[in-house]
């Protein structure tokens, strides 16, 4: 497990690992191995927020904390899944198959891709920044796990709509047991941060993604390593909204 994790970790961040933690392969066989380790990596990054979190909750108010925070796994993650998101709203306009693909491989980014990081970026920090603030840092440890659990889901469940690409490197050498093993280490992080809320964050990320996968699949044929990138931001999205509603509720009854 240890390579598939550091083979997850070189592809999902941007962060550099020592020479002798290096992966020795990184051939598609190696990259598709390596999905079952998403949610690991998920609670690295999770735990390194949760820890600059407590670093700066006496310094600054909140708001600033959770604004910081958000951007700091932007820069961690070098924006990849952000990426997706953009390129995929762009092509949601597109007027064919051939058309989206080629919108989602332009580097540029339209009025549309624009919106939406817009969008997830906004509403990452104002779900957050609701939370009571013990709250914080248990879904700052949740909230990737369950994005990188969603990218796992989706890419398992799908065929890919290119002959190459990123998610073709990953389709092509995985398998159901990727999903349970990955899921197998997913859930227990989430109930453990954040209990039932969790678990209800959870099933709807579960439920949304299956049924965003089957709608790319019908558009695209399948899923590209953008759609994968946007169904993890949305999970972290839906996540954070979910247990905005939850405590906003309880605070209320």
């Amino acid at each position: 497990m240890m390579d598939r994790l550091v083979v997850a970790w070189t592809f999902l961040t941007v962060v550099p690992l020592p020479l002798r933690l290096r992966p020795r392969a990184t051939d598609d066989r190696a990259f598709a191995r390596s999905l079952a380790a998403f949610p690991l990596v998920g609670l690295l990054l999770g735990v390194a927020l949760a820890g600059a979190s407590f670093a700066m909750d006496r310094l600054f108010p909140h708001t600033l904390v959770v604004v910081v925070i958000v951007f700091l796994l932007v820069w961690i993650t070098g924006g990849l899944h952000l990426d997706g998101v953009a390129d995929t709203a762009d092509a949601c306009g597109a007027r064919s198959r051939d058309d989206a693909l080629r919108i989602m491989k332009d580097s540029t980014i339209g009025a549309y891709g624009s919106l939406a990081l817009i969008t997830v970026l906004g509403l990452k920090i104002a779900g957050l920044s609701t939370l009571p603030a013990h709250e914080l840092a248990p879904a700052l440890v949740a909230m990737p796990v369950l994005g990188r659990w969603a990218q796992v889901q989706i890419t398992t469940g799908h065929p890919s709509a290119r002959s190459e690409g990123a998610a073709k490197r990953f389709i092509a050498g995985t398998s159901r047991a990727d999903y349970v093993a990955a899921t197998a280490s997913a859930l227990p992080v989430i109930a453990l941060a954040m209990g039932l809320p969790g678990l209800l964050a959870a099933a709807m990320v579960w439920a949304v993604v299956a049924w965003f996968g089957g709608w790319v699949t019908r558009w695209l044929g399948g899923v590209t390593g953008d759609t994968i990138g946007a169904a993890g931001e949305g999970a972290e999205v839906l996540a954070v909204l979910t247990w905005a509603a939850v405590f906003h509720v309880r605070g209320a009854a």
